[in-house]
């Protein structure tokens, strides 16, 4: 998909964008850094089906890499960012 995308920033931060509302919609906790929500898990764990705990996880391992890739994708190729 990188390849059909090419050199178009707006896209890549469109479609980066919308993967990160999706799981922000379908896991909630992976959208903010662990100490965040460090507390509020401590105390409804329990309450949490095992599925999605080990789903939040690899989602937010997977996410955290992923957004700071297209953040920095999208940075360098900005006409702002030639700027001195």
């Amino acid at each position: 998909m990188a390849h059909a995308i090419g050199e178009r920033p707006v896209a890549k931060a469109m479609l980066a964008g919308l993967a990160l509302a999706i799981c922000g919609t379908v896991l909630p906790y992976t959208m903010f850094a662990g100490e965040t929500q460090a507390d509020v898990l401590m105390e409804t764990y329990m309450t949490i089906p095992a599925g999605v705990l080990i789903a939040t996880g690899l989602v937010k391992a997977m996410l955290a890499p992923a957004s700071s890739t297209w953040a920095g994708a999208a940075a360098t190729s900005s006409p702002l960012s030639s700027r001195a």
